[in-house]
């Protein structure tokens, strides 16, 4: 299926804001702000007689978090002010355990899971747009799979709505 979410950093690492490194890279792309994610999987469940479910669900996803662009430097002591913003980009392909509990309303049930995803990294990469000293719309991607996460391990909570064999997550 087709699933979306936010996505966001917390922690030292993070930023709301940064700045742009000699137009090649931005300096602290861990952004604090929400963006909206997607992925696309498959998964299968197995429920029980006493509607206790088990099930995995192995996805491919784009988790992207975004930082505001305030200044520029190219090197120099000084950072220039400019506006703009760098979205991150974390290509993940996933594998997710799932336990939980399915309640049944005739053709339509809810299941509520529980699990946890192991996340191995295929790439990330950030995209700026940014306005430049003299107002020149500047545009670029810079790569980072060497630089940040190459396995995630991360809780899952997930609700579905059913109707007959049609799941809705």
């Amino acid at each position: 299926g087709i699933n979306t979410g936010y996505s966001f950093f917390r922690g030292s690492g993070s930023e709301s804001t940064s700045f742009i490194n000699d137009n090649t890279y931005t300096n602290s792309p861990l952004g604090k702000k929400f963006m909206l994610s997607y992925g696309i999987g498959v998964d299968y469940k197995y429920v029980f007689r006493s509607n206790l479910l088990l099930g995995l669900e192995v996805a491919y996803e784009d988790l992207r978090t975004k930082v505001d662009i305030d200044g520029y430097t190219s090197y120099e002591p000084e950072i220039h002010p400019i506006s703009g913003r760098t979205i991150l980009h974390n290509y993940f392909l996933n594998a997710s355990p799932l336990v939980g509990y399915r309640f049944n309303f005739g053709d339509f049930s809810l299941d509520a899971l529980g699990g946890f995803d192991v996340a191995y990294s295929l790439d990330t990469e950030e995209k700026a747009k940014y306005r430049d000293l003299d107002g020149n719309k500047i545009q670029f991607t810079y790569g980072r799979k060497d630089s940040y996460i190459d396995l995630d391990i991360r809780p899952k909570i997930r609700l579905n709505a059913n109707y007959k064999q049609y799941t809705v997550y």
